[in-house]
C-alpha cells in the first residue's frame, strides 16, 4: 500500500491497545460540589459579618472597609 490512506483505512485498523474504561459516580460528583459551594458560601458570610462587626465597632481605624 502506497499513497494517501483513507479515512475508511483508519477506521478498518484497531489501536495497539484499547483505551482505559472507567465511570464516574455522579451523585459522589454532586455531593463533592454541593460541599465547595457550601464551604464557599460559609466563608463569604463569615467575611461579610467580619466586615460588618470591624465596621461597626471602630469605623475610623477598620483595615478591612478602608482598602
Amino acid at each position: 500500500m502506497k499513497g494517501l490512506k483513507t479515512g475508511m483505512y483508519y477506521l478498518r485498523t484497531r489501536p495497539a491497545a484499547n483505551a482505559i474504561q472507567f465511570t464516574v459516580d455522579k451523585s459522589r460528583l454532586l455531593q463533592q460540589n454541593r460541599k465547595a459551594v457550601d464551604e464557599t458560601a460559609n466563608e463569604v458570610t463569615k467575611q461579610t459579618e467580619a466586615m460588618l462587626m470591624c465596621s461597626l465597632q471602630n469605623r475610623e481605624s477598620c483595615v478591612m472597609c478602608s482598602s
